[in-house]
């Protein structure tokens, strides 16, 4: 007995201590107050390189087409006197071939020419004479340009004339080598053919369509945010401009387009729609696209998809068991502040703090700093909250990370998205591809979480067939009476 009461101050003064040390610390203990301020956020200007492509290929099937049978019609005199005339036909023999030279198109058209007397001085002795056909090849070069309304400016010139065998026809006995005649007359009246040729691929190879497409369509909103208050990716064209080259396969235009990417509530939506500009030259110097995206989280957004997940769920530690019942999240100097009410064994009130910032190389997000606090009545906890702090900890930022995650990882999709809109059936291929999250800076205030995205990619578009429409037909003009 005497040994019980020699214990009795010692006990009870530890108890003492353990109460006033729960209660000092519940009355002192303070989670990190909540940012009032809200920061101002500047978006960059993304710069798109989309090269748009038209095969030489196309060209060569678009003129193909264009140009028929007999398409050239004319009427020569073989010899000095106006009265000995030869009606001279040109007809398409094979394929026309276009190939690239040295930055110029070259097109080769095989012709067959017939030539037929229709009347002489002496058309006694001519008639049942069988008409003169040999084969020639004409070959055009050209230049290439795009005009400001995007279509394909060319200006063919006569390049050479190659003939299987002179065209000679037999007048009275005498042979005629229209060869000189026929070659002086397509030159000097070439512009009859190369304009024509001119005027039909300038109507028709146009990139206007492709271009006015994406143009217009990247500035449709996407919705990314179903729930009210709806959020939206929105962008924002600024200009646009192409440096166009004739590769050896193809006619590319490496087009620019600078514009602004940000996701945006409904209440930013008015924002007057751009017409596509004239084309414009530039230089290009990389076909990869450096695209800003600015996005954003909304505080109510976050807790809401934790509470999804996390409300109900129960954590357990050594013979501790807490029951999440509610969630709070907020922004504070701490970093992104999580409240964790819990019920059962433990009641207390948890504040989990991290500071969220995005690994370029894993592609994902990372939880750093993590801070924890806990307030409760139950005084052995308070006294040693390591007992939930590993728990909470690694409960927190897994969630935590698969959120933020799936917002950032979503943007390269939205890009995407935006640019594949501009497809236009089966005349236009889309490409897109080496899609890489470069960085993503991360910002938090009073009202939300802020992204800025930085991610590059490669894109092309490749215009796949024009309607060629009717054929090319050249005829002499009738002389006025």
């Amino acid at each position: 007995m005497r040994c019980y009461l020699k214990n009795v101050p010692f006990i009870a003064l530890w108890m003492a201590l353990v109460i006033l040390f729960g209660c000092k610390t519940n009355e002192n203990l303070s989670f990190p107050a909540p940012l009032s301020d809200t920061i101002p956020i500047v978006v960059p200007i993304s710069t798109f390189h989309i090269p748009i492509s038209y095969p030489v290929a196309e060209l060569e099937n678009f003129l193909n087409q264009k140009i028929k049978g007999q398409f050239f019609e004319t009427t020569l005199s073989p010899t000095k006197n106006d009265k000995d005339q030869v009606k001279v036909e040109m007809t398409k023999l094979k394929r026309i071939e276009i190939s690239s030279i040295r930055e110029q198109l070259v097109c080769k058209i095989p012709l067959h020419v017939k030539g037929s007397i229709l009347k002489s001085r002496l058309n006694f002795m001519t008639k049942g004479i069988e008409p003169v056909e040999t084969d020639l090849v004409i070959e055009l070069r050209t230049s290439v340009d795009l005009n400001k309304g995007w279509n394909l400016i060319t200006k063919f010139q006569l390049a050479e004339i190659k003939w299987v065998s002179p065209p000679i026809v037999t007048i009275a006995g005498i042979n005629f080598n229209l060869q000189k005649k026929l070659e002086d007359f397509l030159v000097k009246n070439q512009d009859k053919l190369t304009g024509l040729l001119d005027q039909e691929i300038n109507k028709a190879v146009s990139l206007d369509k492709a271009v006015g497409k994406i143009w217009l369509d990247l500035q449709k909103p996407m919705v990314v945010v179903k729930k009210p208050p709806r959020a939206f990716i929105r962008f924002v064209n600024h200009d646009i401009s192409g440096d166009f080259k004739l590769l050896e396969d193809d006619l590319v235009c490496f087009t620019t387009i600078k514009a602004q990417v940000a996701m945006v509530t409904e209440t930013n939506m008015k924002v007057p729609k751009v017409l596509l500009p004239g084309f414009k030259a530039s230089v290009q110097n990389s076909d990869h696209s450096d695209v800003y995206v600015y996005a954003f989280a909304e505080f109510e957004e976050i807790e809401e998809e934790l509470s999804t997940k996390l409300k109900g769920k129960k954590l357990t530690v050594k013979q501790f068991s807490a029951t999440i019942k509610e969630i709070e999240t907020y922004a504070s100097d701490s970093g992104l502040t999580v409240l964790i009410k819990t019920k059962g064994d433990i009641v207390a009130t948890m504040a989990a703090s991290v500071t969220p910032s995005f690994d370029s190389v894993k592609q994902t997000v990372r939880m750093d700093n993590f801070q924890f606090q806990i307030i409760t009545d139950n005084v052995l906890l308070n006294m040693g909250d390591a007992v939930l702090h590993d728990k909470v900890r690694d409960t927190v930022q897994t969630y935590l990370a698969v959120e933020l995650d799936s917002l950032i990882l979503k943007i390269p999709a939205l890009i995407e998205g935006a640019i594949s809109k501009g497809k236009s059936g089966k005349s236009i291929d889309l490409s897109i591809s080496e899609f890489n999250i470069r960085s993503c800076d991360i910002k938090m205030d009073s009202k939300r979480l802020h992204f800025l995205v930085h991610t590059q990619l490669k894109s092309g578009i490749a215009i796949k067939h024009l309607n060629a429409g009717k054929g090319i037909k050249i005829k002499p003009k009738k002389k006025k009476k």
